[in-house]
């Protein structure tokens, strides 16, 4: 198979999702030193939509860089956070013909999303704990939940898992 560099650059208009849950979780605050750093997430909502089941997008934060898997196709680019804004300089993602083509569709719904960060120079993002659970929310511009990610366990990365 052949693997090609592909530089996103389109925008989409964004969609809310669903509030918070009750109780009120508790949401961290994101200043000082880039909180992200060496953080693993498990994509669970996608525009306020489950993502297709048996399915995985993952998000990994390291060395000021984004990493990530879109079930058959990666991405990478440089990133910056600070002060609950999260900045990409670019997103690269492979282009590798995915069957069935539904995962096309959802791989690049995504890379679109992160795109939409690009355009917005910079985003605004929160963590939030709820029991057990750490979530990262980045926001669209209205505010609203635009990706919603789980802290992915250390079990599922080797890494220590994230702490807010």
């Amino acid at each position: 198979m052949c693997r090609f560099l592909w530089i996103v650059c389109l925008s989409l208009a964004l969609a809310g999702c669903a509030g918070l849950s009750t109780p009120a979780p508790t949401v961290f605050p994101t200043n000082g030193p880039n909180p992200l750093n060496n953080s693993n997430w498990n994509l669970v909502l996608l525009k306020g939509q489950p993502f297709i089941q048996g399915t995985s997008i993952t998000l990994r934060f390291q060395d000021d860089k984004i990493y990530g898997d879109l079930s058959c196709n990666s991405y990478a680019g440089p990133f910056y956070a600070h002060d609950k804004q999260l900045r990409l300089e670019w997103l690269e993602v492979t282009v590798v013909g995915c069957l069935p083509d539904y995962l096309n569709v959802q791989g690049q719904a995504y890379a679109d999303a992160l795109t939409a960060l690009i355009l917005a120079r910079p985003g605004a993002y929160r963590m939030i704990k709820d029991g057990s659970r750490i979530q990262l929310e980045i926001l669209d511009s209205n505010g609203e939940p635009m990706l919603v990610y789980e802290a992915a366990s250390s079990s599922q990365t080797g890494n220590p898992s994230v702490k807010p």
